[in-house]
């Protein structure tokens, strides 16, 4: 099996991704970060195609070659190289929207793959992101949640509904339910299920958030924006930022 675990970063893919790959009796690994390369080289090739195909002739070889064509081709060299390294069986982990843009290549490219878009509540992921990483700017981590979830809102309606959608704080609080609806999912058995549930409750890997001694951060009620120890201005920053894509996907400010 294979299985692609996507989201906005610290949204919870870490987690999942240990999870399934503890159930499925697979080796942990770090993030990929290497199929999104397909959407940068789609962009390359597009951008060429479209500024010189104009001024082509019809005897040129640009007009006989397929675009579409050439397309698959750099698909299934990015499908080559990655498989090189992961193998036939694998739970992939990359954060961010780049990812998540690039699945129409994935699943072209592993047409039985599975994926799992992990999701979190915009004001917990920005408090957490500034945690881990200090040197983002407000404004930088409220960018890199809503470029994710608009990345997954505007996907190809096909894809999503093929996918499942697997929310951290249902994960904390509900692990045995989050876990059955996953297992259903990915078809695993009882005994693997069961596995999922367990590693709900606990800490991905020994260095992941050492600041949380349980699950009781992310088994808390959401955060108010006024209860939030942000100035004002990035209050209005985060609602300016974050407020769509916290009200398409139902979560509240206060």
């Amino acid at each position: 099996m294979q299985v692609f675990v996507v989201g906005a970063p610290r949204s919870g893919t870490t987690r999942i991704k240990t999870a399934i790959a503890d159930a499925m009796g697979l080796p942990r690994s770090g993030e990929g970060h290497f199929y999104p390369i397909a959407r940068d080289l789609d962009a390359a090739l597009d951008g060429y195609f479209d500024r010189w195909s104009g001024r082509a002739g019809e005897r040129t070889m640009l007009r006989a070659v397929s675009r579409d064509e050439l397309r698959r081709e750099i698909h299934a060299v990015v499908r080559r190289a990655f498989d090189a390294v992961a193998g036939t069986a694998f739970v992939e982990k990359t954060p961010g929207a780049e990812a998540i843009q690039a699945l129409p290549m994935v699943v072209e490219q592993w047409p039985e793959s599975k994926i799992v878009f992990v999701k979190r509540r915009g004001i917990e992921n920005v408090i957490s992101a500034l945690w881990k990483f200090p040197h983002w700017s407000f404004e930088g981590a409220c960018r890199n949640w809503t470029d994710a979830m608009s990345a997954w809102a505007t996907l190809d309606r096909t894809i999503r509904q093929a996918s499942i959608e697997v929310d951290q704080a249902e994960m904390a609080k509900h692990p045995e339910t989050t876990a059955a609806r996953l297992g259903g999912y990915l078809r695993l058995s009882q005994a693997q299920t069961a596995i999922l549930a367990e590693a709900f409750t606990r800490r991905a890997h020994a260095r992941v958030n050492r600041r949380v001694g349980s699950m009781a951060e992310l088994q808390r009620d959401p955060i108010p924006l006024s209860s939030t120890s942000w100035t004002e201005e990035q209050r209005a920053t985060f609602v300016e930022i974050c407020g769509g894509m916290m009200s398409a996907f139902g979560y509240r400010l206060e």
